[in-house]
């Protein structure tokens, strides 16, 4: 839906979008965090721990690049390269979380970063796409963000989410070019605050402690095939042949991922 959003802002800066958008996700989140704590029901310690610090500033920096990558090229290229997460993710749980990477999971990196690297090949070849650039760093901060939710049970990680959104205020904030925009900019910027990120990273931040991060990255993948119907439907936006090609390798890849995971996850009950 982000893409889908986005694309009907008509006249608002990049800064301005975020900085709306960022506010109502940190007005979102404070309203759980407080409605938690008065039930009993946090996830534990609210405390800005150094993971808590970091988690949330790769989180501020994946909720700016996204934007950046989606004005500068299509909303297909840009999931489809968010749909490589679950590959990076299961790298960096080696290296942060000390988890161990079965041999199969290396073969379906293998190919989902083939698929990938057709993307953005056939782009750079073309031209020098910068929304290619923007979104693989996207998927990198937000890896980050989601290996570190595990990284430490003993805080409520629901406070990093709050703060990324307050990180990326402050930044467009200080970067945006006056933030006076039209009432229909200003629903669709808040409306990506609330419906786009926000119940999306509540929720995220909750599977944290109940499934491992490369699983929280699978189930997120619907996006992968559902953004870029909904921005066709609305605008025509079509895909490069280049993207048809590497769709089927990406999604074969994280579709046997996620099957193989079951299967093991089975057969060790």
């Amino acid at each position: 839906m982000g893409g889908l959003f986005i694309r009907h802002v008509e006249d608002a800066g990049v800064w301005q979008i975020l900085f709306y958008r960022s506010v109502a996700f940190s007005i979102l989140v404070a309203l759980f965090l407080l409605t938690a704590r008065w039930l009993g029901k946090s996830g534990g310690r609210a405390m800005p721990t150094p993971t808590v610090i970091v988690a949330a500033m790769s989180l501020a920096l994946a909720f700016i690049l996204y934007v950046f990558s989606v004005q500068a090229t299509t909303v297909g290229n840009v999931v489809l390269i968010l749909s490589a997460a679950p590959f990076v993710i299961a790298l960096l749980s080696v290296v942060v979380l000390k988890a161990r990477v079965p041999v199969s999971t290396w073969a379906f990196i293998a190919v989902g970063v083939s698929g990938v690297l057709v993307i953005v090949v056939d782009d750079m070849m073309v031209r020098f796409d910068e929304g290619i650039v923007y979104a693989t760093l996207t998927m990198l901060t937000y890896s980050l963000f989601i290996v570190l939710l595990k990284a430490d049970g003993r805080v409520d990680m629901m406070m990093a989410t709050f703060l990324a959104g307050v990180f990326a205020a402050v930044i467009s904030f200080a970067l945006a070019d006056g933030l006076v925009m039209t009432g229909n900019d200003l629903r669709f910027a808040v409306s990506l605050g609330i419906v786009q990120i926000g119940v999306q990273y509540i929720f995220i931040t909750i599977a944290s402690r109940m499934i491992r991060a490369e699983e929280i990255a699978l189930v997120l993948l619907l996006e992968v095939i559902l953004a870029p119907l909904w921005v066709f439907l609305a605008f025509g936006e079509t895909l490069s042949a280049a993207t048809l090609l590497a769709a089927p390798l990406i999604l074969l890849a994280v579709a046997g991922q996620a099957v193989t995971a079951l299967w093991r996850e089975r057969r060790a009950r």
